[in-house]
């Protein structure tokens, strides 16, 4: 990867992100390809193909299911890389936000057994699935990064 003259020399990390959907992409995109992304925002997301696909899951649906290809995933080079990021994942407790509440547990379930840190943060029952409130939890895990 070539030097960027602007980040001090060192090479560029990226930051990945999003909501709702956007925050499974992320995450599936972060946890496939974490060799350039040193820090991953999820917010009310879904991280299970179950809700679409049920328990069907061929091969191609399955490397796209983070919950479960992480579970059987036993490989040093992407555990050291997994624990060497910034993980932030929120979800609220409001209306909407059921199935990523209990994808968003699921994830964190599996993370802690792979003793690979991240940051859930679980928001009140105020904060409900709509843009409103990714927008202040954008803010506030945006403010965590050094």
């Amino acid at each position: 990867m070539e030097k960027q003259r602007n980040n001090g020399g060192q090479e560029q990390q990226l930051v990945v992100t999003g909501c709702s959907m956007g925050a499974y992409h992320a995450a599936n995109f972060f946890f496939r390809n974490p060799w350039h992304i040193d820090t991953l925002i999820a917010l009310s997301g879904v991280y299970s193909t179950g809700y679409f696909f049920g328990d069907y899951k061929p091969t191609e649906i399955y490397l796209n299911s983070p919950v479960d290809y992480l579970q059987n995933n036993h490989e040093d080079p992407l555990l050291t890389k997994y624990k060497q990021a910034r993980l932030f994942f929120c979800c609220g407790r409001g209306a909407d936000e059921e199935l990523m509440l209990k994808d968003t547990r699921a994830l964190q379930q599996v993370l802690e057994s792979k003793e690979i840190p991240a940051w859930f943060d679980y928001w009140g029952t105020d904060s409900v699935h709509d843009w409103d409130w990714w927008q202040r939890q954008a803010v506030h895990f945006f403010n965590q990064i050094e």
